[in-house]
């Protein structure tokens, strides 16, 4: 008599918790995070477009973006945004965060980096 082995192919197991099998290629192998994101945002955004679910991009950053209106002493700056502002700041060397122009916009605070900031609408009413 002669011995034979039982042979049991390997099963396969799936990832667990993220990770990946050796070998395997993920699905947005050489693209950052950040663009596959905005990939997918913009394509299920267009999707919703077609069905006429929402009638405006509502679901792209920014689109919703105020003009706001700086006031410090007797000058008035103008920033399409607080989140430009900031930007635009940052590179004169001046540091303040968008969240803290967005909360003085918002009457939530007196002032951010003594600078008076409103909305473009508030503006015309204070005036």
């Amino acid at each position: 008599m002669e011995n034979y082995e039982l042979y049991i192919p390997p099963v396969l197991i799936n990832p667990v918790n993220g990770r990946f099998r050796k070998g395997h290629i993920p699905f947005n192998k050489g693209i950052p995070m950040r663009e596959w994101m905005d990939r997918r945002k913009i394509s299920r955004v267009k999707k919703y477009l077609e069905l006429g679910r929402i009638k405006r991009n509502v679901m792209i950053a920014g689109s919703n973006r105020k003009k706001v209106i700086a006031i410090k002493g007797e000058k008035l700056i103008a920033y399409p945004s607080a989140v430009d502002a900031a930007k635009i700041l940052r590179q004169k060397g001046i540091r303040i965060s968008a969240s803290n122009i967005s909360s003085v916009c918002h009457k939530k605070k007196a002032k951010a980096g003594n600078y008076e900031w409103f909305f473009e609408n508030d503006l015309n009413n204070k005036l």
